[in-house]
């Protein structure tokens, strides 16, 4: 009797099936992890290794499936990548880094200009749209519009936005009003709930990314201030300059995130040349440049090649299909009868850390 089993997506629970079918006892590799990162200059996705920030290859070529100005990216939940496509009004998704689909086609709910993707905690698709004063919520299973889930005149031009721990909704105004300021949402209503800070000292400097950390508190990069600030999670009192003016030559601050080393990484948009930076995540002082970009936008940390090995047993004939995640082409191992494989393993593939097992084919007892 002949077993298929396809892994239909990253991470661990394809793997668990695995080894109830098979009895395949698997292990994942340590360089899996991953920072993805778009690149206005050329419309693709660069994939780098996250403890090393060595290049580990293109994972979205240029102009893919209309990418067209990528801003932010995010992991969706079912472990596809999600990129906004700003200059045609769309959100594209790729899986092993192939276009899937506009899983938002171009101009739904009146969508223009998308800034920041973000899943929500029920699931749901978020998309701030810059110049509408709006952050659209899409069916995260289908991509249908749902609603202009918030709408507020403050929040015109580029809107980054993240939920908090509290499920609330915080976004950065950037164009209005002369002192900028974080406004609060409710995150099951949409509805305006606060001003939750405005600086100290007040400052017109647009709010660009914003970031709960692993202390809770919020990191807000100034996009004309060329710093990052931190602010009580809960109260919204201002903290101190976690990134101080101009530290590792940061200039323009935008997007930023952080890594599952603690530390925070923000991208320079007019640095020389632009680069995302790597602080540290206790004291804010400056660790190094992790890599150079033509103008970098969104980034994120993800397991995406990871490279899945294990020990086989009860099978006969046993195939092992590897893709590469770099350039999407695949190729079958025959494993005949060998109890160990790996989809980097030596005599098998080069590129460790660039695979994933997609299929494994074989005669089960």
């Amino acid at each position: 009797m002949t077993r298929h089993v396809s892994m239909a997506r990253f991470g661990f629970l394809g793997v668990g099936l695995l080894m109830v079918v098979f009895g395949i006892a698997p292990s994942v590799e340590a360089d899996s992890l991953r920072l993805l990162a778009t690149v206005g200059g050329n419309n693709s996705v660069i994939s780098f290794d996250a403890a090393t920030g060595n290049f580990a290859g293109v994972f979205v070529p240029a102009n893919r499936g209309g990418l067209d100005i990528p801003q932010t990216l995010t992991l969706g939940p079912d472990g596809n990548v999600y990129v906004a496509s700003w200059n045609n009004g769309s959100i594209k998704r790729y899986k092993f880094g192939n276009f899937i689909d506009s899983f938002v086609p171009s101009g739904s709910g009146g969508l223009a200009n998308p800034d920041q993707v973000v899943f929500g905690p029920d699931g749901n698709l978020y998309v701030s749209d810059r110049f509408s004063a709006t952050i659209k919520r899409y069916d995260g299973a289908t991509g249908a519009f749902l609603s202009n889930f918030v709408s507020d005149s403050r929040l015109e031009g580029f809107i980054g936005f993240t939920f908090g721990p509290d499920g609330n909704i915080y976004a950065g105004m950037f164009n209005c009003c002369g002192d900028q300021r974080v406004l609060r949402f409710n995150g099951t209503t949409g509805a305006f709930m606060d001003v939750f800070t405005s600086g100290a000292p007040h400052l017109d400097a647009a709010f660009a990314g914003l970031a709960f950390g692993p202390d809770g508190n919020l990191y807000a990069s100034r996009f004309h201030g060329d710093r990052v600030e931190r602010y009580n999670g809960t109260t919204g009192v201002f903290i101190d300059n976690f990134v101080k003016v101009g530290s590792g030559r940061l200039t323009t601050a935008d997007y930023l995130t952080f890594g599952p080393d603690g530390n925070l990484y923000v991208t320079s948009v007019d640095s020389e040349p632009p680069s995302i930076l790597e602080f540290d995540g206790v004291s804010g002082s400056f660790l190094k440049t992790f890599a150079h970009l033509q103008l970098p936008t969104g980034v994120v940390f993800a397991e995406i090649g990871v490279a899945f090995r294990g020990t086989a047993t009860g099978i006969h004939n046993m195939h092992v299909k590897c893709r590469n995640v770099a350039t999407g082409q695949s190729v079958d191992i025959v494993v005949n009868g060998q109890l160990h494989w790996s989809c980097n393993k030596a005599g098998f593939l080069a590129n460790p850390g660039q695979h994933i097992v997609e299929t494994i084919t074989g005669d089960a007892d």
